[in-house]
């Protein structure tokens, strides 16, 4: 059902999508804001609250609208409008269509629970306190640990795709996987700015 929604009208993934990366700004923000009103005091993070490297600036500023977040939404239109154009519209390769948009909306599911995990911690941490004195993280191991999650959530995944069939799925797990490499990569690169 949801694939036929999906694959039947281009408007319902690229609604999904823009919500979710919206959503995924927003929260942003908001971790940061009750990460500066007090959790900081306790919390080094070895560097920006933002682990993204293109929208640290825009988050460290807490810019109501990021210019670089809308162009790179932009880009995720032009990715799934022609996807479903190519694959659906033009050639009835739905699943395919639904993989790319698995690729991006089931990456944002990670994300997600990472910024609301972070938002209670330190609303809880700002509010009420329940932690004393101070923890200092490198970067590369926050970084590490955000890649273990991605893809600990691409086995979920492929789990989900062996269990239903559904190409959603497999691009959720494409999606998930190699933006966990990414930021194993980025912890790498911090990692080895540290030691040497």
């Amino acid at each position: 059902m949801i694939a036929e929604l999906l694959s039947d009208r281009v408007w319902v993934g690229l609604a999904l999508v823009t919500v979710l990366y919206l959503l995924d700004y927003r929260l942003s923000i908001i971790g940061h804001r009750w990460f500066k009103r007090g959790a900081d005091r306790h919390y080094d993070m070895g560097g920006s609250y933002e682990l993204n490297p293109p929208f640290i600036e825009d988050i460290e500023a807490e810019r109501p609208v990021s210019v670089r977040h809308l162009i790179a939404l932009a880009r995720i239109w032009l990715i799934v409008s022609l996807a479903w154009w190519f694959t659906v519209r033009a050639g009835r390769l739905e699943g395919l269509y639904l993989g790319v948009v698995g690729f991006f909306v089931l990456t944002q599911l990670p994300v997600h629970m990472r910024h609301v995990q972070n938002i209670v911690l330190f609303r809880f941490v700002a509010l009420k306190g329940g932690v004393e004195g101070r923890a200092q993280a490198a970067r590369w191991l926050d970084l590490k640990v955000s890649a273990a999650i991605l893809w600990y959530f691409a086995a979920a995944y492929v789990l989900l795709w062996v269990l239903t069939g559904e190409y959603l799925f497999v691009g959720g797990a494409v999606g998930t996987a190699l933006a966990g490499a990414r930021f194993w990569i980025f912890g790498g690169e911090a990692e080895s700015d540290t030691s040497g």
